[in-house]
């Protein structure tokens, strides 16, 4: 349920790889959003697209790896 920034973009791009129901905002009525919710969690093809979603995030380093190449880059 976005509301403002990239939340939008951010929604858009889980709803397109399959992993979420997007509620525009004039569609946000308790019972869009029950219904939303209910295929969401049911939804087997929502399911896997979340698990492949958290298995590509936990594949991307840290920020914690990040940082040695972020000071290297900004010694040159």
């Amino acid at each position: 349920m976005p509301i403002f920034a990239d939340q939008w973009e951010n929604a858009d791009a889980i709803a397109s790889a399959g992993a979420a129901s997007v509620c525009e905002e004039d569609e946000r009525t308790a019972a869009s959003l029950g219904s939303a919710l209910d295929h969401v969690l049911a939804d087997d093809g929502c399911r896997s697209a979340a698990a492949s979603l958290a298995q590509e995030l936990r594949l991307m380093p840290s920020a914690t790896d990040l940082v040695p190449m972020l000071e290297a880059t900004a010694r040159t």
